[in-house]
């Protein structure tokens, strides 16, 4: 059993494996292999603020959003070169590996007769509530000259200070589980 991280990202994973070999008889000697492999991905932004505020009714823009009050919402902005914010990581990966090896070896005259069995079982479940909260969009257009819809007034910070969203969206938190099989044998005479 053990614990293996990959650097760079925070990817971390927990390993379990049992092997035993069992000497049958003098001539067939029988190895059984099983592990256990799960590769965790979670993916939180650390400086989401906390759920429970009401800022959905406190920010307004998305007010059919069911998940508003999840956490405070991500802020865009879709024109000058202002830095935006996403508060709202919440994303969990786990890919979880099961797997089952036979093979059994039996000596008998002069051969060497290998048989072997191997089955596998990969879940992969992805939990994802990015932007569940929301995205705010703030554009030049709220405070451009009026009549002007060229883009080339107005500022979207000051967008962004009046509260004026130009666009509001958020997206649907969704679940997926996969489940690969995979099988093999062999048979050898050495």
């Amino acid at each position: 059993a053990g614990r293996q991280y990959f650097h760079g990202d925070q990817y971390y994973g927990n390993v379990f494996r049992v092997n035993d070999t069992h000497i049958i008889t003098a001539s067939v000697v029988n190895t059984l292999t099983v592990g256990v492999h799960r590769l965790t991905h979670p993916e939180h932004d650390v400086t989401q603020v906390p759920g429970g505020q009401n800022w959905g009714a406190k920010l307004g823009g998305v007010a059919n959003n069911p998940y508003y009050n999840n956490g405070f919402p991500s802020v865009s902005f879709a024109t000058d070169n202002y830095y935006s914010w996403d508060s709202s990581k919440l994303w969990d990966e786990y890919h979880t590996e099961e797997a089952l090896d036979e093979s059994v070896n039996w000596v008998k005259r002069n051969h060497n007769f290998k048989f072997g069995y191997s089955i596998a079982l990969l879940h992969m479940d992805v939990n994802n509530r990015n932007n569940a909260t929301g995205t705010y969009t703030f554009s030049r257009l709220e405070t451009a000259t009026p009549l002007d819809n060229t883009g080339a007034t107005g500022s979207s910070f000051a967008s962004f200070m009046l509260g004026a969203v130009d666009r509001g969206t958020f997206t649907v938190p969704n679940a997926q589980e996969l489940l690969f099989r995979s099988h093999a044998m062999f048979v050898q005479d050495d």
